[in-house]
């Protein structure tokens, strides 16, 4: 029997999602000072500028198979080998592809919300028998190469939008993608309020028309992390009230939580919600660490994996992002507090 990806779209409403926090009066956001004046005397010897690093633009290519370590370690090695035979099949127009089971088909189908977004946009339903998925595509060939083309300069846009430099290490994609992509998206308040209808909240929508909510956000975030070699995966919480979703981080070894939706409440331009752990999460909304659905897998859950490095701790209360100065042997993250006050954030090379 086909399975109509629409249920997808309705399992992950039921949880609602928690609302924006309010953006603060203009009036209190501080702004970057002003540069100040220079003067130059014509009658002194010819000013010799240092030496400037020029880090080179980073070269970007949309990669078809992105996957999170997450999912590899809770699903395990046969659903990602299964996920790859997926995406060829879709991307080639085959009907069929091994697969094990029909649960495997299920989970897989959750995984593209993250790994590869426009899968709902090209397949209309699925069914698996002996061994085989089976796909009934969305229009002809060339009806779907053209959704494929559309979302892959999109997502190509977001990331150029983001000025990556070849070289960059982990922490400056992620903290470069973040910014980016929370200045840029707009929260759908008529979807997330929709109880009656099946609005598009997906990651596909989130990257191609910058809107959507919590769980198109986290998702969205997490793939154009994956597409920049950065290990990540949404993740869901429940508070007394409401229901969210953020972003697991995998960065230099350790666990990290990015909450692309709270910062664009915020006006999307600084970073208060990036780098969090869980204990700063759960102060940030509400949100019970323990119960954390990492993945949304309903398999591997916040009390299951160490949140805890405070490395980013300093960067909670940047309010205002000034720049991202790459240099020889640092990156600086220069921001500001809620003072007006100018900070940096280093990162070593």
């Amino acid at each position: 029997m086909k399975k109509i990806f629409a249920l997808l779209l309705i399992l992950a409403l039921l949880g609602g999602c928690a609302a924006q926090p309010t953006a603060p009066p203009e009036s209190e956001a501080p702004t970057p000072s002003s540069e100040p004046e220079t003067f130059s005397d014509p009658e002194s010897e010819p000013f010799s500028e240092p030496d400037v690093y020029e880090p080179t633009p980073y070269e970007y290519t949309w990669q078809p198979y992105v996957y999170s370590s997450v999912f590899r370690e809770v699903h395990g090695e046969e659903t990602e080998q299964a996920f790859y035979a997926m995406v060829d099949a879709v991307l080639s127009g085959a009907e069929t592809f091994p697969c094990p089971s029909a649960d495997t088909l299920h989970t897989l189908l959750m995984i593209s919300q993250t790994c590869f977004p426009p899968f709902p946009y090209l397949v209309d339903s699925f069914d698996w028998s002996d061994g085989q998925g089976y796909l009934y595509y969305a229009g002809d060939e060339q009806a779907r190469q053209d959704i494929l083309v559309y979302f892959q300069v999109s997502v190509w846009d977001i990331i150029v939008s983001a000025q990556l430099a070849e070289g960059d290490d982990e922490v400056t994609k992620a903290i470069s993608l973040y910014s980016t992509y929370s200045a840029r998206v707009t929260y759908d308040y008529a979807a997330a309020e929709d109880n009656i209808t099946v609005p598009d909240v997906s990651s596909y929508r989130a990257l191609t028309e910058d809107i959507g909510i919590c769980q198109s956000f986290a998702s969205a975030y997490a793939y154009l992390c994956l597409q920049c070699g950065v290990d990540a995966i949404p993740t869901g919480g429940m508070s007394d009230t409401q229901a969210h979703e953020w972003t697991l981080l995998k960065l230099d070894g350790e666990y990290y939580y990015a909450d692309p939706t709270f910062e664009n409440g915020d006006g999307g331009v600084g970073l208060c919600y990036f780098g969090m752990t869980a204990e700063k999460r759960e102060q940030a909304g509400g949100f019970y660490a323990d119960n954390y659905n990492i993945g949304n897998t309903n398999l591997l859950f916040g009390r299951d994996i160490d949140v805890t490095d405070t490395r980013f701790a300093p960067l909670w209360e940047a309010v205002y992002l000034q720049g991202i100065y790459r240099e020889e042997t640092q990156t600086r993250i220069v921001y500001l507090l809620n003072t007006g006050e100018e900070h940096e954030f280093i990162i070593p090379k």
